[in-house]
């Protein structure tokens, strides 16, 4: 078992910022790790659903 102090210690990364990787980051917090840094090679244009991309609407 993992001490809570060597938790925050570790630096941990979420690769992929689709549903399961948003849901594990905020798992991850929720375990009380200090440092979890999501990252996605998608552009932040639009919006993006499992993988796919929806345009944006005109609004």
């Amino acid at each position: 078992m993992t001490s809570n102090s060597a938790k925050r210690d570790l630096r941990v990364v979420v690769m992929g910022a689709g549903m399961a990787g948003i849901l594990s980051a905020i798992k991850l917090r929720e375990a009380g790790f200090g440092s979890v840094t999501v990252y996605e090679k998608a552009a932040p244009r639009g919006r993006h659903l499992a993988g796919e991309y929806l345009p944006r609407p005109d609004l």
